[in-house]
């Protein structure tokens, strides 16, 4: 990839250079496009060469900012939006659209697929997660004093991965469903924020 083309501090001090100016243009919609391709390019280069840095935040991160390259980003608080007609409120439907939103169900569903692999069925599940040192926050700490809570929380972050998904695919009330499940994702995420550390996984599904 790109970061491996030279090994000179000024060659790698150059593509981050370039790696922030991407990202302050896709910030602020300026050639947004463009600015999308560039990054997920510099970003899928820097995480294959240090593989062994990433968690699952990094590979989300990569992999929306991938489907945000098929994505009409700049048609809403862009300057490229100068002179466009569209409305704000009309549907847009086409393969990146439907593929981000695949994306992100098949990443908690497989979460979901994994915890039923392990352990997570048992009552005191997310109680041993929280007391693990290496992750745990104060606020874990805190939460740990509630075993009959954890109990209830750990079923419901299963019952969220799996059923918020799959309603967002529903026929019907469209809209205010999938405002439901972004909200029940948000606090979700906001739970695991609080109580664990967690890299940079619940900013990026919350940006998702």
């Amino acid at each position: 990839m790109v970061h491996s083309l030279a090994d000179g501090v000024a060659f790698q001090s150059a593509l981050f250079l370039l790696a922030a100016a991407a990202a302050l243009c896709l910030l602020i919609g300026y050639h947004t496009r463009v600015a999308t391709c560039i990054s997920w390019i510099l970003m899928a280069s820097l995480h294959t060469s240090s593989p062994y840095v990433l968690n699952g935040g990094d590979v989300f991160l990569r992999l929306v900012l991938f489907w945000s390259m098929f994505l009409p980003l700049d048609v809403m608080w862009s300057i490229d939006r100068r002179g466009k007609k569209r409305a704000a409120s009309s549907p847009v439907i086409f393969l990146g659209t439907v593929g981000i939103l695949v994306q992100i169900c098949l990443i908690y569903w497989m979460t979901v697929y994994f915890k039923l692999q392990g352990a997570w069925l048992k009552t005191n599940t997310l109680s041993e997660i929280l007391q693990c040192d290496s992750y745990a926050r104060p606020f874990a700490y805190a939460l740990q004093q509630y075993p009959d809570l954890l109990t209830v929380l750990g079923f419901g972050v299963l019952g969220v991965e799996f059923i918020g998904p799959l309603i967002v695919f529903c026929p019907v009330f469209t809209k205010p469903i999938r405002c439901l499940v972004v909200v029940a994702f948000f606090f979700t995420h906001l739970g695991i924020e609080l109580a664990l550390t967690v890299g940079l996984f619940s900013y990026v599904s919350w940006l998702a």
